[in-house]
């Protein structure tokens, strides 16, 4: 797999594609800084919010970048020649997957370098060190680890559709129904158990919010929250009962998940 995984790397490297995520990224930095000096640089919430706004945006490209790199081996047969030549299809599948891996983290770190630097240079009373106060080296972790959970579904689904644009379709609906679904359900747990209303007399009275989720039902919802990428977002910006173990946790399931049966329906299908 070794020489698979070389292979690909190099046609990453050598593909406009790459650069391009990666001006997006670095433009993305630029932005972010930018907008994000109204914040103050002591607050907190400054260092965590160059850290999220990457997380945010770089997923939506990898739904591109993952299509199209994978979707060019099967336009071109170049996933049928590996096979030919003796590879297994359990090493194609994961020298893609160990690819695309390392490229969305290593367009993420320079994202982050970039805002950081940036800030550094732009932003008065900026200080490297404040990077890693309190949690926020947990919350790059767990972004880190939330990137590669929603890449491996990207490779999975790409890896079992051969057709580039049925593949980028799906990638991108798959994206927008997490981030989406996650957002609604981020709303629905905010909610207040109980909230407070007028009576006929206009005095003040406290009514149980009867759309509070509670008991089973909210852990279950918060458990699938949590493994969205909005969800880890509300985690990182507004830490709550998650840890950040359980959450690299969910991360790692679905990665694993992921790729046991992306390999497996992989393996079963008719190349040609």
């Amino acid at each position: 797999m070794h020489k698979l995984v070389v292979a690909n790397l190099n046609r990453a490297w050598r593909g406009k594609l790459f650069f391009t995520a990666l001006a997006i990224m670095l433009a993305t930095a630029l932005i972010t800084v930018l907008d994000a000096r109204h914040i103050g640089p002591v607050d907190p919430f400054f260092t965590t919010y160059l850290l999220i706004v990457g997380s945010v945006i770089l997923p939506l490209i990898m739904t591109i970048w993952v299509a199209v790199f994978i979707g060019t081996d099967y336009s071109d047969g170049t996933v049928r020649n590996k096979v030919i030549a003796g590879h297994t299809r359990w090493q194609i599948y994961g020298a893609n997957l160990v690819v695309c891996l390392a490229v969305v983290g290593l367009l993420y770190v320079a994202y982050l370098v970039t805002a950081v630097g940036l800030a550094r240079l732009t932003v008065s009373g900026f200080r490297l060190t404040a990077i890693w106060r309190g949690r926020i080296g947990g919350q790059f972790l767990l972004i880190i680890f939330g990137l590669f959970s929603c890449t491996s579904l990207f490779v999975g689904l790409c890896m079992v559709l051969s057709n580039r644009t049925a593949a980028t379709a799906a990638v991108i609906f798959l994206f927008l129904t997490l981030l989406i679904g996650g957002g609604m359900a981020s709303m629905k747990l905010a909610e207040p158990a109980v909230y407070t209303g007028y009576s006929d007399s206009g005095k003040p009275v406290r009514r149980k919010n009867r759309s509070y989720l509670g008991g089973t039902k909210r852990q279950i919802v918060q458990m699938v929250t949590d493994m969205t990428p909005i969800g880890q977002t509300v985690r990182v910006i507004m830490p709550g009962s998650s840890s950040l173990v359980v959450l690299v946790l969910y991360d790692m399931l679905i990665i694993s998940g992921a790729t046991a049966l992306g390999g497996i329906i992989f393996k079963r299908r008719d190349l040609k």
